[in-house]
This record gives structure tokens, sequence and C-alpha cells, in this order.
């Protein structure tokens, strides 16, 4: 299975990886077109929201409005979860832009790190344009310019600022230029991750020897950095070369330590300049953790595809209780995403509708990778689903979800009322349903794939309003069996 949202796609940078990494579930649909900048561009054919089905601001309040009606009908029906996106957010949807002064061509598994530097690039020179996916990978990262066809990173890049000059991410200065050029050739080889995760360390000279080589080249990069003055490659500002690096330095953040735990890269006081470059990319390079960048998850997710599957999944279970979902969910919108959606059309001003857009845009691939994978319950017992049938509960779930991103009230000013909305919505369901939508919530945790469906911002808060949700599902069995 290729893709489960609605992103662009998931370019963790590295060439080698096997397509077999993408048979597991995600929220694209393999044959749902691919966006460009704005994150929902399908148009799915919505009926207008039915007359008369206004939503209280608490779903108790309805209720007592409507007696003998029970909750889990006001659950909102996918009509009205559409209806309450915002107008902008609607329009993209609807109106998805088919043409544009530039295409970019990219490859159709989102491996290519190469598709990862040039979208970027792309997106960080404003420029308007449209993604079009091709089954030859030789034949990507490509773009059509004006109707001129260029293909090749280097290529691309230098017609890019050649066309589009008023942000520049190539120096200007001869001797800057060139060493910006040579990042792009070094990139790929500067740090062997991909020999260290298929390296030989059953044995601990081995282990130590693969570490040694990792660490040898992460002070090489160290001592690249401190010999300019600033946060970056080549200095203060932003350039081709930061954008070369992204692919591995990306990857390497999450893959090395999840291998071996000795080569912590994060927060490491053994390379200053590195934890620098990755908090002025978090910081400043709105496009980056807004939309291109991979979570730690997704990445760990790909060391699958080295045969490291012991590793992978303690990985992606260290990556999901990394950051605690109450605080996700309490923090305030980063100034990167206000930064991003002010400047790319159809972006939402808040990560969680973005989430919510994409769910609601992909509702149907997605309900029916949630019946494959999640088993129903039935007076305690799982059960294999139907195909085809049981479709109730993975329904209810997905827009459970969908309303808890829209409407929930703020956790972070609020949790007590935050909590009756959610617990609200719970309360007329069984035990057996209850278990199937905690089950239902795990799942949709961990499908999601960043940056293929979505980036690091809305993916959290994505990925925190499940644990929310599940949470609250998990007090509700509780209480019923009490």
């Amino acid at each position: 299975m290729r893709g489960f949202l609605l992103g662009i796609f998931l370019l963790t940078g590295a060439a080698a990886f096997s397509p077999s990494f993408h048979h597991s579930p995600s929220i694209l649909s393999p044959q749902a077109p691919r966006p460009c900048q704005a994150c929902a561009p399908l148009c799915l054919g919505f009926s207008p929201p039915r007359p008369g089905l206004r939503r209280s601001s608490s779903l108790s309040l309805r209720a007592e409005s409507q007696p003998g009606v029970g909750v889990k009908c006001l659950i909102p029906s996918w009509d009205e979860l559409y209806s309450r996106l915002p107008l902008s957010k609607r329009r993209a949807i609807s109106s998805p832009q088919e043409e544009a002064d530039v295409l970019f061509f990219r490859d159709q598994d989102a491996l290519n790190p190469d598709c990862q530097r040039l979208w970027l690039a792309l997106l960080e020179k404003g420029i308007n344009f449209v993604e079009k996916s091709v089954e030859v990978e030789a034949e990507v990262p490509a773009l059509t310019i004006n109707g001129t066809y260029v293909s090749g990173l280097r290529e691309c890049l230098l017609a890019l600022e050649e066309k589009h000059p008023a942000v520049r991410l190539l120096p200007i200065g001869a001797d800057d230029r060139t060493e910006a050029l040579k990042w792009i050739v070094a990139s790929d080889t500067f740090i062997p991750l991909d020999d260290f995760l298929r390296g030989d360390r059953e044995g601990a000279a081995e282990a130590e020897d693969l570490r040694t080589d990792m660490e040898e080249a992460i002070m090489r990069l160290e001592e690249a950095l401190a010999a300019k003055e600033g946060d970056f490659l080549l200095g203060d500002r932003f350039t081709v070369a930061d954008i070369a690096m992204v692919p591995i330095l990306n990857r390497l953040e999450a893959q090395a330590p999840a291998v071996d735990p000795l080569l912590q890269i994060r927060g490491n006081p053994m390379f200053p300049q590195l934890q620098g470059w990755y908090e002025a990319m978090d910081t400043r390079v709105a496009s980056y953790r807004s939309r291109v960048k991979a979570d730690d998850h997704t990445l760990c997710k790909s060391l699958e595809s080295f045969g490291l599957s012991s590793e992978a999944k303690k990985g992606m279970d260290m990556a999901l209780t990394a950051r605690d979902w109450k605080e996700i969910l309490a923090e305030k919108i980063p100034p990167v995403w206000v930064q991003f959606e002010s400047r790319i059309t159809g972006i939402a001003a808040k990560p969680k509708i973005e989430a919510a857009a994409a769910l609601i845009v992909n509702k149907d691939h997605l309900l029916a990778e949630t019946a494959k994978h999640v088993a129903q319950t039935v007076q305690g017992q799982k059960r294999t689903r139907p195909e085809g049938e049981s479709m109730e509960m993975p329904d209810l779930g997905l827009r459970l979800l969908a309303d808890a991103l829209i409407e929930a009230p703020d956790y972070g000013s609020a949790p007590t009322f935050a909590n009756s909305f959610i617990g609200t919505m719970l309360s007329d369901l069984s035990v057996d349903e209850l278990t199937e939508l905690g089950e239902i919530m795990g799942f949709l945790r961990r499908v999601v794939e960043v940056p293929k469906d979505m980036g690091v911002l809305p993916s959290q808060t994505w990925r925190a309003h499940c644990a929310w949700v599940g949470r609250e599902v998990r007090k509700a069995i509780r209480d019923k069996e009490e």
C-alpha cells in the first residue's frame, strides 16, 4: 500500500530503500492525485450540509435538546465535518490547481532524496508549482519551467535560480557558490549512514568500528559548520548547501540512535554545531518542519527495509512516547507554521485543521485500511471483519477523530472541558465498541507517514489526538466495567 493521506511524499533521503517498505498502509490512496503545496486538493463531491443540522459547541447540550437521540448519532456526518473546515481549505479541496508555470516531476514511491531537496527549494522560494508523479525513477527530479524541461537536481536548482531570483538559495559570490554546489555532490556520501545501517554489528568490536566511522564523519561536519559564522553550512544564511544535506541529516537524527543507542545525535554535547544546524532548520526554515521534514516514527519504520525489524519497532515506539501528547496539545502554533501557511495558498491556519482536512479528503481509502487492519470486537473476542461489512465502528472512529481535530476545546487551557467533549461522544458505546474504537485509534496513530501524508506539525497533533481519544476510551471502558 503506497500511501495514506495527502501530502506530497515520504522522502526519507534513502535512495536505496526497498519499495516493499511502502506496502504498509498510509493515508493517501495509491490512486489519488498528488497535491503540490496545499494539503487537500481533491474534489470528493461532498453534498451540501443538510439544513438544520447545526451543532452546539457542547455535545451534551445538543443531546439534552433532543431527548431520545443517542450521543453516537450526534457525532457529525462527513458532510457536516467538511462544512466546518475553513472556507479557504474547502476551496483548495474543491478547486485544485491543475496548471502553473512550474511543473515538478518526482518519483511515485517518494524515496528519492533529490526530490526532497528540490521540493524544499521550490517551497522556500515561494514558487507556485504543480506536482506530477512518474513511474520511472531515473527521470526524477525534473521541472518544466514555462514550457522548458529541465532534469537533474543541480540543473533544476540552477534553472530556478535563473528564472526565480527573488529568493536566492545560491550565494552570489563565486567561491561560496562553488562551495554550495560541491555540497550537492558530496551530500549522499559525506556521512556513511547506509553503510552503518547495513553493517555487521554482531560483536562489540564490529559495532564499535561502525560507530567510530559515523562519529568521525559527524565530526568532519562539525568542523565544516564551525568554519563559518552562523548556524548554516555557509554561514547565517540558508542555501542549497543545507538543502543538499537535509535528507541524510533528517534520517541521521532518528535512525542512528534507534540502531545504536550510544550514537545519540540530537542533544549530544559532542556535536554542538550540528545542534545549532538542527535548531535553525526547525525554527528558521518554514517549509522544512511544516512540510518537507520526515518525523522519527516514519524514519524508524523505514529501517525495516534494511532488515532491522526489531530496531524499527523499538524506534517507532520510542518516537510515539518521546513527547507527552498533553504537551503537544497544549503548545502554541510555532512561528514557522504561521510563516508557512501565510505564503502557501490553501494551507490551514492551524496544523490540526490541516490534519483534519487530510483525513476528510482521504476518508474512503482510510476507512478501507482501518477496516482491513483492525479486527472487529464481538463479546470481548477479536474477529476478522468480513470484507465490506461491519464498517460502523471504523467510520465512527474516523469521524470522531476528525471532529476532535476540528472542534474539541483547547486542551491546554481547559482540559476538563476538553475531556468532557470527548467523553460525551463515548457515553452510549458498549464495551465491545469502545474496545474496537481504542484499537482504531492505535492504528490511526501509527499509520500516518511524514511527509508523504502531511508535515511534521500536522502529524504531531494527529498522533496526539489519537492518543488523547484512546486515553478517554480506556477511561470509558473502566467506568462501564465498574
